[in-house]
């Protein structure tokens, strides 16, 4: 027997969600099932039977656990067809994977993550996508460069274009100069210096590259695993055998991770970073910090615009070189680019607790600077290092340190190591480090074919 007085109750507890399911138009709730209605259209229309199913099960969820449908809806249904874009089945499983985690999660896990969890889902898609070619990547920093260059009316300009501009008709500018203006024949003469570096050729890795060089930077300490995997099934399967071979191997020994652009990179240029990972290995041990991420690009935004060969970011473990074995074999002035930015990152000084340690360790150097200066060029100048470099380690303590580190270390006093030790807390085991045969070995070549 049914008491009315229940069923009443019951009525009026659900009215609100029945009237609207009965007039849609109530509430704005018509656009709302009209938008369901073609998303669930949409991914039935999947012809991945994986993908079709997975992206069913998340909309389920979407629909009864979140607050504006409309707009996840048009979410949902791109990253689907995203999905369905990567070609890889490894890589792809890789990544519905992580969609299905979501779906098995209860309300309030869901609610926390689901944004975050959505936006690494999609930003590795992209990554992947963009790697091969499915679809460009309109804002992105190669993009931007060009646009940088080409704003100032950069000679270098011509170069991506892989174009030669008439004697009326050049990019006369320099990107980091606006007042100075390049005459024809200098022109000419540096297109011709920078012919052999395929600088159209690398624009167009980075057009593929920097998504995934952003996945990186962004979630390799988040999501290593997803990261890894991406990284063999999708960079490293498209190398040369013996450059993937060896990149590999640099991956399982040191755990890091070698992204390049360059068109010129050889089986020489991974074989030295190799060594060097190795050299630092054996000096340091345990205490040596080995990057996590190498990143060579000649025509990375940020080495360009300050000018330099390399830099270290300390936060992620990356350090950025603008190339490898053609830089640090010149045989003119030559240093060791990669060297000194693994320097960097085991420097410990680079982050001062506050800013009494901060000013504190200015003035020592300054006033360390004042009494040394010309004794420590002569160290360096002594141990093989440049007048340029030379000049170049006077700036602070820390390029005085990783200019040191590039030195023939036989050379240098007991002294001159003591001071960097106690005074400016350089790691004493980093004397240990021997040269880079790889090294020597490339700029004897160049000696020789010099000499002829």
């Amino acid at each position: 027997m049914i008491n009315n007085k229940t069923i009443t109750n019951i009525s009026e507890e659900i009215a609100p969600f029945a009237k609207r399911l009965i007039n849609p138009e109530n509430l704005g709730s018509s656009k709302i099932l009209n938008k369901i209605a073609f998303t669930k259209k949409t991914l039935n229309s999947i012809k991945d039977t994986t993908t079709k199913n997975c992206f069913n099960s998340l909309y389920e969820k979407v629909i009864n656990e979140t607050n504006n449908i409309e707009n996840i809806s048009d979410g949902i249904i791109e990253l689907s067809q995203k999905i369905d874009l990567i070609k890889n089945k490894d890589t792809k499983e890789l990544i519905l994977n992580e969609v299905k985690k979501l779906t098995q999660l209860n309300k309030k896990e869901f609610r926390q993550i689901f944004f975050k969890k959505m936006e690494f889902i999609e930003t590795a898609t992209d990554a992947v996508n963009i790697m091969n070619n499915k679809y460009l990547n309109i804002k992105s920093e190669p993009r931007e460069f060009y646009q940088w260059l080409d704003k100032r009316n950069s000679w270098f300009t011509d170069v991506i274009d892989g174009k030669i501009g008439t004697e009326n008709n050049f990019r006369n500018g320099f990107a980091t100069n606006k007042n100075s203006k390049m005459e024809y024949d200098s022109y000419l003469k540096a297109l011709k210096n920078v012919q052999e570096l395929h600088i159209p050729e690398t624009f167009q890795k980075n057009l593929k590259l920097e998504a995934f060089r952003k996945l990186i930077d962004d979630y390799n300490f988040i999501e290593p695993n997803i990261i890894q995997k991406i990284y063999h099934n999708e960079y490293l399967s498209k190398l040369p055998p013996n450059i993937r071979k060896i990149l590999c191997n640099i991956n399982k020994t040191y755990n890091t991770l070698v992204i390049n652009s360059n068109d010129t990179f050889n089986i020489n240029d991974a074989k030295y970073i190799e060594e060097e990972l190795k050299l630092w290995k054996q000096a340091g041990m345990n205490s040596a910090i080995l990057p996590k991420i190498i990143n060579i690009d000649i025509l990375d935004k940020e080495l360009n615009q300050k000018d330099a060969f390399g830099m270290a970011y300390n936060f992620n473990k990356k350090i950025s070189l603008a190339n490898l074995l053609d830089i640090d074999t010149n045989t003119k002035h030559s240093n060791s680019t990669i060297r000194h930015e693994i320097n960097h990152l085991n420097d410990e000084t680079i982050k001062p607790k506050n800013d009494f340690e901060s000013l504190y360790d200015f003035l020592k150097w300054k006033i360390n600077k004042f009494i040394y200066e010309k004794q420590w060029k002569s160290e360096l100048k002594n141990s093989g290092i440049s007048d340029f470099s030379t000049n170049y380690a006077m700036k602070n303590q820390h390029e005085l340190k990783s200019v040191t580190s590039e030195s023939i270390m036989i050379y240098l006093s007991k002294k001159f190591k003591n001071q960097l030790v106690y005074k400016f807390k350089m790691q004493p085991w980093i004397f240990n480090l021997k040269p880079n045969k790889i090294r020597l070995e490339e700029i004897n070549r160049k000696l020789e074919k010099e000499a002829h």
